[in-house]
């Protein structure tokens, strides 16, 4: 029988500080309007929050024509820099920053939830100076900013010194190796087996032979 554990409930009402971890983003469904018609399906920002009192909230942020300034105040609550005119935003910019926010409770469904809204740092530090001192392991930088649309990338510095030729020196061809003799082949110990089994006359016969044979090398 499996057993069933409470889960941790809702984060309290209030400000907090949370840092995004595996950020990701998902398109909406499409859903059907009173009217007929259907909504468009569209990017959402998925955020798990991991809050300054152990407890994790997930955030989504959506991105539609009309929600420009909700994902401006985002930026802002992260330390996001956001230039003048259309930008680019992507899950790594938001990954493993601080986020200052306010968490409320609201009816959905009949089931009361948590709702996280993101607030410039000074306000909600203003309403709790406690967490102006709150850190979370490898925080994202604050201050980057985000890159306007139509950003050509950075090329390459002219001034870069040209590749290398390659300094593999060509391979040798291979030289087919020297035959070795069959005296050559022979171990020594059975070498020195063979001339211990000649009779006294033959080797002094075959050191006649062998003189004969270097001194006719030498002429």
């Amino acid at each position: 029988m499996p057993i069933i554990k409470p889960g941790p409930g809702l984060p309290s009402e209030g400000p907090g500080v949370g840092q995004a971890r595996q950020v990701t983003m998902e398109w909406s469904k499409s859903r059907s309007l009173p009217d007929g018609t259907k909504t468009e399906s569209h990017p959402v920002f998925k955020l798990p929050l991991h809050l300054h009192d152990g407890r994790q909230i997930i955030a989504r942020v959506h991105v539609t024509k009309n929600t420009g300034d909700i994902i401006i105040g985002v930026c802002h609550s992260g330390g996001l820099e956001v230039p003048k005119g259309e930008f680019i935003l992507q899950p790594d910019d938001l990954e493993s920053r601080k986020f200052y926010i306010q968490i409320m409770h609201e009816e959905y469904n009949g089931a009361k939830v948590a709702k996280v809204r993101f607030n410039a740092p000074l306000y909600i530090i203003g309403l709790n100076p406690a967490l102006e001192s709150v850190t979370f392991p490898n925080e994202a930088p604050r201050g980057v900013t985000l890159k306007l649309v139509g950003t050509p990338s950075v090329p390459p510095s002219s001034e870069e010194p040209p590749p290398q030729a390659s300094t593999t020196a060509p391979k040798e061809p291979t030289l087919p190796q020297p035959s070795i003799s069959a005296a050559a082949k022979l171990p020594s110990d059975q070498m020195k087996a063979s001339i211990e089994e000649l009779s006294e006359a033959e080797f002094q016969q075959a050191l006649e032979h062998a003189k004969k044979l270097r001194g006719t090398k030498n002429e």
